[in-house]
């Protein structure tokens, strides 16, 4: 659908006489799009009214006077949301971005009540293969133009989203999510609880001083987690992905300060499906967005991930260095200023790698130049970003040293006498890292270090069920949290095996080459394949993820780390991948179920699955199943709940 953009006089306006005229035809809101409206508003926005007025299909299912208000929107220019500011910038550019054959795109994301607005530029896929855009759009390359702008949303309460919901291809995929989730309103929450909105920005124009004129395409993806999987030349589309999932395109790596690099790189996947996540990432934006950022601390638990955090600041900010990780614990200051600052003892060397300007001794631009190995963290991270991790372990003397370095930008090379100021526009972006609470962390020596922190975020445990008065939806959340990270941990961990094992190869087994004119091994690869798609489907996914959660987030349990649940999913798939491939036991369950039922041509793992689905689609009613199927899901579920041993 085509629309025109004009930016005039500080506001963006809109215009799409094509949009509006799609609500015309009815005479009341689509009943699936209804539904997932309502849900997704009743879960995530349960604060507010039950019938407000205010909402778009609230007006819509009106008749007479309401019908004249749409009629009245074909014509009118509207004002765009906040996140279209985004763009200006890059409209002035927008000629060399076409001269490399790349499309500038606004990405907005729905997550909950959340929303994630990213700007990239990529080779937009061809419109002659329009029914596999949507999935070329999810795994492109992308190239992001400037940082990625998060926080709360309501953009449901707007005509125009209202309205781009009723274009017939983005109608039907709501349709078809409304029907897959049937009765499971957390799934229809997720229908519009959770969808990508790609916009491209086409055939700009500009028609005078701060006037700009465009055409835009847009793309809505309805069910980004259900995209499909690929391994060598197996394919499924049953797929068991987090509902939280969304991809952050990144900055290149590269180039030199100045230089528009337009290298097109893999996004980065990260989960958001814990509320306190969403906040430190909406903290992450700020820093992103602030040219003031200097020295970034961040506090989480351990086990929550505070790697990906500090990575976030490194890929999602315009950077020309690179991203290293130190530890100074156990050290002492001077040691500490050597990991830090060492360079070359050789002063005849030295003189090679700096230069004076304005009486100070200053680098020489690191891309032009060829670091030691046994440099120090700072001058490998300069342009970059340099994560200094557990502060909060390191010893008073070392922190002091770190103040004297923040206060000044100088040093002096251990070894030498040579002092080095490191200019501004070389400066890393300092992030330190630790898990005491904010409080505790204020109070360690020496106080002055904490006035040159010029931002903190402290993330909340991932799992601690969100900020809700009922403690039984509180309990809901954090389990449907543990799920979706167990989902993803899942899925990783079954792509890890099954690609380290060479199993659907065809040219080597077992990692060792083989004919490919020999068939021998054939049978022996569409058998794995056949489990490669049972493990990563949605129904035994769903099944794993359900049962590890309830074992990890049950009454009475100690809410258990980020850490914890990837090594339980790690050890779960191996028990049941060797229980179900090697089963030699004939009285067992699984082999009793087996015999009755997976006779003939059925194939036992697709069997299997399907027995999966019955059981989670009728919530585990014991009527619904044969006394040996409920003996065999009782089998499963025993293995699965072997491996809750360790708590975090």
């Amino acid at each position: 659908m085509k629309s025109t953009l004009k930016y005039l006089s500080g506001q963006w306006k809109c215009k799409n006489e094509k949009l509006f005229k799609l609500l015309e035809p009815h005479k009341k809101p689509n009943d699936e799009l209804l539904k997932a409206l309502k849900e997704f508003r009743r879960r995530y926005y349960s604060n507010e009214p039950d019938e407000d007025n205010n909402f778009p299909w609230e007006k819509h299912k009106n008749s007479g006077g309401d019908l004249d208000t749409i009629k009245s929107l074909v014509t009118a220019e509207y004002e765009l949301t906040w996140h279209w500011r985004l763009l200006l910038p890059h409209l002035r550019n927008f000629k060399h971005i076409v001269y490399n054959g790349q499309s500038l795109v606004l990405c907005v994301s729905q997550i909950r009540q959340w929303q994630l607005v990213s700007c990239f530029q990529m080779d937009w896929p061809d419109e002659a293969d329009s029914h596999n855009i949507v999935a070329e759009l999810r795994t492109r390359r992308k190239a992001l133009l400037r940082p990625p702008v998060f926080g709360i949303s309501h953009r449901i309460r707007h005509w125009e989203v209202y309205a781009s919901f009723y274009e017939p291809g983005v109608l039907k995929q709501i349709q078809e999510a409304v029907d897959k989730a049937k009765s499971d309103r957390f799934r229809l929450a997720h229908v519009l609880g959770r969808y990508d909105a790609y916009i491209r920005i086409k055939n700009i124009t500009i028609e005078g001083h701060g006037v700009y004129g465009a055409h835009i395409e847009q793309v809505v993806d309805v069910e980004p987690e259900q995209a499909p999987a690929t391994l060598c030349d197996a394919h499924t589309d049953n797929v068991c992905r987090p509902y939280g999932l969304a991809s952050v395109p990144q900055y290149p790596d590269g180039g030199k300060p100045g230089d528009i690099n337009t290298t097109l790189c893999n996004p980065m996947e990260l989960l958001f499906s814990s509320d306190s996540y969403c906040k430190a990432f909406e903290e992450i934006s700020n820093v992103l967005n602030d040219a003031n950022s200097r020295a970034v601390l961040v506090i989480a638990p351990p086990g929550s991930g505070k790697e990906n955090l500090c990575t976030l600041f490194h890929s999602c900010r315009i950077h020309y260095g690179k991203l290293v990780r130190i530890s100074l614990v156990g050290l002492d200051a001077q040691s500490a200023a050597f990991q830090l600052f060492h360079y070359e003892p050789d002063l005849d060397k030295l003189k090679l790698r700096f230069e004076e300007k304005n009486g100070e001794l200053v680098p020489k631009d690191p891309l032009t130049d060829e670091f030691a190995m046994t440099a120090g963290a700072v001058f490998k991270a300069l342009y970059g970003t340099l994560v200094i991790d557990e502060l909060d372990k390191v010893s008073e003397d070392v922190r002091g040293m770190l103040l004297r370095f923040l206060e000044s930008d100088e040093v002096t090379i251990p070894g030498t006498s040579v002092t080095v100021k490191i200019p501004e526009r070389m400066r890393p972006l300092y992030v330190f890292a630790g898990s005491k609470p904010k409080n505790e962390f204020l109070e360690l020596k020496p106080i002055d270090f904490w006035s040159r922190i010029t931002h903190t975020i402290e993330m909340q445990h991932p799992l601690n069920g969100g900020e809700h008065a009922d403690p039984k939806r509180a309990a809901e959340d954090r389990q449907h949290t543990a799920e979706d990270y167990i989902r993803l941990f899942w899925l990783q961990q079954v792509g890890y095996y099954f690609q380290k094992e060479q199993l659907l190869d065809k040219t080597k087994v077992h990692g060792k080459p083989v004919d490919p004119k020999d068939d021998l091994f054939e049978p022996m690869r569409t058998r794995f394949a056949a489990w490669w798609k049972f493990f990563v489907s949605r129904e035994v996914g769903d099944f794993v993820a359900e049962e590890l959660a309830k074992a990890y987030t049950g009454q009475g349990q100690h809410v258990p780390s980020v850490r914890t649940l990837r090594v339980a999913t790690s050890s779960c798939f191996n028990t049941l991948f060797y229980a179900l491939l090697y089963h030699r036991d004939d009285d067992s369950p699984l082999q009793i179920w087996e015999k009755e039922f997976c006779v003939g041509d059925k194939e036992p793992i697709r069997e299997l699955m399907t027995l999966i689905g019955k059981f989670r689609r009728t919530d585990g009613n014991k009527h619904t199943l044969s006394p040996n199927e409920l003996e065999a899901i009782v089998e499963l579920q025993k293995l699965i709940s072997a491996n809750v041993t360790t708590r975090g």
